[in-house]
């Protein structure tokens, strides 16, 4: 049995209009990819490409997000070589998630007088 290198089964978002949840739509497109599972799953290292495809977001943003030193934690090898760890993607992810206010939204918002 092929074991997974991240965690999302938690986590389902459904936004307006959609039938399935974001993030297992997401695994399930990353894990049909091309990408071939290592030995060592934590230290796996993905291509820029892989990542992004991982985020569901362009390449090209990763590349700004780094440039701004924003986004996902990333490995930078011999000059130029960039790659992501698959653990740090999960880790970013995890670390964005937004649960809704217990008062339903309210929080913040005072009757004004």
């Amino acid at each position: 049995m092929r074991q997974s290198y991240f965690s999302l089964d938690s986590v389902s978002v459904v936004p307006p209009g959609q039938k399935e949840p974001i993030l297992p739509r997401v695994k399930k497109r990353f894990m049909e990819s091309k990408v071939q599972n290592d030995a060592r799953p934590a230290a796996r290292l993905l291509t820029p490409k892989q990542a992004a495809e991982f985020l569901s977001v362009p390449e090209g943003t990763l590349a700004q997000w780094r440039s701004q030193s924003r986004g996902p934690v990333f490995v930078k090898l011999e000059g130029r070589l960039v790659r992501y760890r698959a653990r740090d993607l999960e880790n970013y992810i995890a670390g964005r998630v937004v649960e809704p206010a217990v008062d339903g939204g309210m929080r913040g918002n005072r009757e004004r007088i």
